[in-house]
């Protein structure tokens, strides 16, 4: 048993010698240039993730521009057609003022500027349509 114990504190003492002693300058320098290029790489890929998160949310942003721009302009359109749309009407209840063939012909024109107003909506607006 004595002699187990002692194999064992001189395996344990030349394992503790062998780790503490310098190594070549040779190797030294393999190994130090082996850290440098791990390191290297590490930031590569740092760089390169954090390149691609920014194109990410680059495009994001893009796309959250072009809903907030597309909602602004449909809603803008909708305000517009709706102004026309009430003007047509207070214009044609007007008309009602009128009789006979002076009604027509109001009512007529009333139509005729609701529609010139419709196709001036639409112009203003043509990625609504």
């Amino acid at each position: 048993m004595n002699s187990k114990l002692i194999s064992m504190a001189l395996l344990l003492l030349l394992a503790t010698v062998g780790c503490s002693r310098a190594e070549s300058p040779d190797e030294v320098r393999h190994d130090m240039t082996q850290a440098q290029m791990d390191a290297q790489k590490k930031v590569a890929d740092a760089q390169r993730d954090q390149a691609e998160a920014k194109a990410k949310a680059m495009d994001k942003m893009s796309a959250d521009a072009q809903d907030v721009t597309d909602a602004q302009e449909k809603s803008a359109y909708e305000v517009a057609m709706a102004k026309a749309e009430g003007d047509a009407k207070v214009a044609l209840e007007a008309c009602e003022a009128q009789s006979g063939s002076a009604q027509a012909a109001c009512k007529d024109r009333a139509n005729a500027n609701l529609e010139i107003a419709r196709s001036n909506v639409k112009a203003n607006y043509p990625s609504v349509n």
